[in-house]
């Protein structure tokens, strides 16, 4: 053996080739040594280690989303806390678990007491929660309970996690230590850094939003602050617990008034909101401004800026109107002779409202006329309860529509289509704005603009008038004729009182209120 030996070593002393050959073959031993070694380290520190026992059975907790693996809990003086605990099983068997906690004496947890100090709780909150108590599957399966502490009193306490556990077909003894939390919401509002009892009583308001426990910020779900624009009432919503949330409203100043003209729709929206009955300084009916359609400018005017408390059903004629000045398209109202279902069954009705179902195409495009007003004018068209006038089936009543953009009815144009009186001699049969034959009751009222020009179906008619392309022409209405079946109502090119079969082809001059 020893010669052996002598032979090797003098073969490596006189071979340069067996000399690289152990040079290599040793460092190809030392990474390998070294990589092993590397690898069980890794390993070794990938694993979570138990910090508590049961029986035989090993478990990690750790708490505030793991950055901690200590059960001690520090639960300050006068403090709400909130602890998230995560319970990891490292067994290879499923088990069962039920988290309790010890009472310290100090911050070691080197002695216990039996119960917790007056003015202090333990509870779990049961939103985003596991329960508990139950089973946890086996190797590193995992259980998250939210904790919240409440300290009362002047003095800092202590408590240690702790486990009732078992194997999975162990029916544990519960201890129910920890309770659920119980919490009302207190909802605090700052307008404009100032706190107040009550939320603003109007829109023109961002509002910021945050939930707390204790002094500790938390994430509640779908937490929002919402303004109704048409009750401008606001609304909180959230999911999940916390003693308080805090909303920081910051005033939107509205932007000062110029004109109708040169106004953008926002400016004019804020300030109709705002003003209320005041606009008619600041907008005064009749003022025009032009929207641009498909490139082509129109005209638009204010037709009505008052009575915003309107009590009328039809809200058509109530607060901030405006209408085209004039046609701006020629469509029929329904592809047949027929006006059952009246104003909201019919194809005209679906064209103006956005709605692309079964409307009148023309030049092949099934585009409506409300996709096609500029983004910022949609944005600010208020919906409107619109009442329309029934055709001449019996015991029919009138109709109800939600609209985006109407056509006028007879009573918003002419005083004396607002008669209950069925007998007189001129009648509009428009049952919304003349019952028919004195029954029912008139739903609208004439609109500020052609009040002031006193329009009547007698005098005064020419300010009905509309144009398409310079030259008067007529144009729709929104009801259905009364005592017909295949009608509705028109304006004829002089500005009188008319009606025309539903498939007819005429001019078309809408309405929108803002705000």
């Amino acid at each position: 053996m020893k010669e052996n030996l002598i032979k090797f070593f003098n073969l490596i002393k006189n071979s340069k080739q067996a000399k690289g050959l152990l040079i290599v073959g040793t460092l190809v031993i030392f990474i390998f040594t070294l990589g092993f070694s590397l690898s069980m380290f890794t390993s070794n520190n990938s694993s979570k280690i138990a910090n508590i026992k049961v029986n035989d059975l090993s478990f990690n907790i750790t708490t505030n989303n793991a950055t901690s693996n200590d059960r001690i809990l520090h639960l300050k003086a006068a403090k709400t806390e909130l602890f998230n605990v995560i319970i990891t099983n490292l067994n290879n068997i499923n088990t069962t678990y039920e988290l309790i906690y010890d009472i310290c004496t100090n911050s070691e947890c080197t002695n216990t007491l039996n119960s917790l100090p007056n003015g202090v709780k333990v509870e779990y909150l049961t939103e985003n929660s596991d329960t508990l108590n139950g089973k946890i599957n086996n190797n590193n399966g995992t259980k998250t309970i939210n904790i919240i502490t409440t300290n009362t009193t002047s003095s800092d306490v202590y408590i240690r996690l702790n486990l009732n556990a078992g194997y999975d077909w162990n029916n544990l003894v519960l201890a129910n230590q920890i309770k659920e939390y119980k919490i009302e919401t207190n909802i605090i509002a700052y307008v404009d850094g100032v706190e107040q009892k009550n939320y603003p009583d109007n829109c023109n308001y961002t509002a910021e939003a945050k939930a707390y426990i204790g002094t500790q910020e938390v994430a509640l779900e779908n937490l929002n602050v919402t303004c109704d624009k048409t009750t401008k009432k606001w609304t909180t919503n959230f999911t999940g617990h916390a003693d308080r949330i805090e909303v920081k409203f910051t005033y939107i100043p509205i932007p000062t008034p110029v004109s109708f003209a040169t106004d953008s729709w926002e400016t004019i929206a804020a300030n109709v909101k705002e003003d209320k009955e005041g606009t008619a300084s600041v907008y005064p009916v009749g003022d025009t401004k032009e929207v641009t359609i498909d490139g082509t400018n129109y005209t638009v005017r204010i037709a009505n800026n008052s009575n915003y408390d309107c009590t009328l059903d039809s809200k058509t004629a109530c607060g901030f109107v405006v209408e085209f000045v004039d046609i701006i398209e020629k469509r029929a109202m329904n592809s047949t002779i027929t006006n059952v279902g009246g104003w909201p069954a019919t194809a005209m009705y679906k064209y103006l409202n956005g709605d692309t179902s079964n409307h009148l195409t023309y030049n092949g495009t099934n585009v409506t006329l409300y996709s096609k007003l500029p983004k910022e004018l949609r944005d600010v068209i208020a919906d409107t309860t619109v009442i329309s006038g029934h055709g001449s089936k019996s015991g029919e009543t009138n109709f109800t529509s939600t609209d985006k953009i109407y056509l006028l009815s007879s009573g918003e144009i002419w005083s004396d289509c607002l008669t209950a009186d069925g007998n007189s001699g001129f009648t509009c049969y428009d049952t919304a704005s003349y019952p028919y034959k004195g029954q029912g009751a008139i739903t609208t009222r004439q609109l500020d603009y052609y009040s002031n020009k006193s329009v009547s179906t007698q005098s005064n008619n020419t300010y009905a008038v509309k144009k398409f392309n310079g030259t008067a022409a007529w144009w729709w209405l929104r009801a259905a004729i009364s005592n017909l079946s295949n009608t509705f109502g028109s304006v004829y090119a002089d500005g009188s009182h008319s009606w025309n079969q539903a498939d007819t082809s005429w001019g078309v001059a809408p309405a929108f209120r803002i705000g």
